[in-house]
């Protein structure tokens, strides 16, 4: 008699198609999901992606076995996340509250997860391109709601009654369109189909409209960054493939000088509103921007000076416990021990000017957080896992520029280095929607690299056995459940 348990028939590949439509689905869901259940926007966004991603990593390995090997890709990615993972469960040790530490610790295993499944399951430029347009169409949609909300046309209920559309706060959106919008932008060229170049278009009109009715300075200072690495890109590109660097700094200036006044001219005779043209609209607004970004320069608003203030709290949270920090997720119970008169009294006006108690849970500053919260190793841990991903995307933006590269990885670098400038006034990372698309543009680099150069594996377990597939995939299903 025969005790073997019968073998499975369906194909790895499928579970593979499987995982990839299910990127394709959070890459969609987590920006637009909310529930007036919650105060938080971040809640569900963050139960979804938790969820989500744990049974994926369920149908990758599921499909592995049922193809006779569990593997993984040959990517020094794999020690540095491990390294990372351990540094912050030695600073657990620290915690004040442990509990808070490992649901933490938990979300960057999610989030770690994300690259790699992207670079197993994500190898084809037709998937690719798929995956940036899901991403773009999801920018478009957060964009229209968002400036429906800011021209009164459509409201949530209380109380989320602001332009921030399915986010829940200006900087969380600018974290979002750090990624999205370089990644749409770059679909504008690499499409072929008009149609979808106008899609292209409209997202990135779209979202830029958007982030101009927010006033986000992060936001800006991402296009900034963006737009000048297409503008590198374009430049070197150029002059190292025609040798034409005169025409491709002099030709836009002397167009757009020459077509300035037709613009003005149509811009001064569109109607936008009751006795208000669109050159006065974005007069308003180009002032806004000028005014917002003086006063941050200055340190005149409590938005700029409460960051400062609260990096300066964060320093002397830094030096007390500067090897080991004060523990994974922790630095929100640690804080008010460090905070400043000054910092309590910007606390206070703010707190006063929005009618509700605020609390800072962030430091402003991902590369402060990570330092206080895991100490000098955790820091140096987490620049070599940067290090590793700007060393393998300038091998990418490299051979672009020498005319042999994917022009996607372009927007792939420009939305790397917008989310990087971004974190130094924010925490890019934390947030679920900018996180998730954060994380698989990591993929898609590695992605792009293994197309270009190959791979290697390195077998782990061979699953011929009935039993084992069995029990991996029950093992699978507990884990889920």
């Amino acid at each position: 008699m025969n005790h073997n348990l019968p073998r499975f028939e369906v194909s790895g590949k499928t579970f593979g198609q499987a995982v990839f439509g299910g990127i394709l689905f959070l890459s969609l869901i987590v920006p637009l999901i909310f529930s007036t259940a919650f105060y938080s926007y971040s809640m569900p966004k963050l139960v979804i992606l938790q969820v989500g991603m744990v049974l994926l990593a369920v149908l990758w390995v599921v499909g592995m076995v049922l193809d006779g090997e569990i593997f993984l890709i040959d990517t020094p990615l794999y020690f540095i996340f491990f390294a990372f993972l351990a540094v912050h469960l030695i600073s657990l040790f620290q915690s004040y509250n442990v509990f808070r530490g490992l649901d933490a610790l938990f979300q960057y295993v999610c989030y770690f997860l994300i690259p790699v499944l992207v670079f197993h399951t994500v190898r084809s430029k037709r998937q690719l391109l798929l995956l940036a347009g899901v991403m773009a169409l999801t920018g478009t949609i957060v964009a229209t709601i968002g400036l429906l909300q800011h021209n009164g046309v459509y409201k949530f209920s209380y109380p989320w009654n602001v332009p921030v559309s399915t986010i829940g706060n200006v900087n969380f959106v600018a974290e979002y369109y750090n990624v999205v919008f370089p990644i749409s932008l770059v679909l504008i060229l690499a499409y072929r189909n008009i149609l979808l170049k106008g899609a292209a278009v409209l997202a990135c009109f779209l979202m830029a409209c958007h982030l101009v009715v927010l006033g986000s300075r992060g936001g800006w200072l991402g296009c900034i960054v963006s737009l000048s690495i297409f503008g590198i890109a374009a430049t070197l590109r150029h002059y190292r493939v025609g040798h034409r660097i005169v025409e491709v700094v002099c030709v836009p200036v002397v167009v757009l000088v020459m077509s300035w006044p037709v613009i003005g001219s149509m811009m001064s005779s569109i109607q936008v509103g009751p006795n208000q043209r669109f050159e006065s609209l974005a007069g308003d607004y180009w002032n806004r921007i000028s005014s917002r970004t003086e006063d941050a320069l200055k340190l005149q608003d409590d938005s700029s000076q409460q960051r400062v203030y609260l990096w300066e709290d964060t320093f002397r949270m830094i030096f007390d416990r500067p090897v080991v920090g004060v523990g994974v997720g922790n630095f929100e119970f640690n804080i008010p021990r460090y905070m400043s008169r000054r910092a309590l009294e910007v606390k206070m006006r703010m707190e006063k000017e929005v009618g509700s108690p605020l609390m800072p849970f962030r430091a402003h500053n991902e590369y402060l957080e990570v330092w206080a919260e895991t100490g000098i190793l955790g820091l140096g841990v987490f620049f070599l896992l940067l290090y590793q991903v700007v060393k393998t995307l300038y091998k990418q933006f490299k051979r672009y520029v020498e005319g042999d590269g994917d022009l996607l990885s372009v927007g792939l670098a420009a939305a790397f280095s917008a989310t990087l400038a971004h974190s130094f006034f924010s925490t890019n990372l934390q947030d679920p929607a900018s996180a998730l698309h954060f994380w698989i543009v990591v993929g898609m680099i590695w992605s792009l690299k293994f197309n270009a150069e190959g791979e290697d594996r390195i077998g782990l377990l061979v699953t011929d056995a009935g039993k084992v597939t069995f029990g991996v995939i029950s093992a699978g299903g507990i884990a889920w459940i």
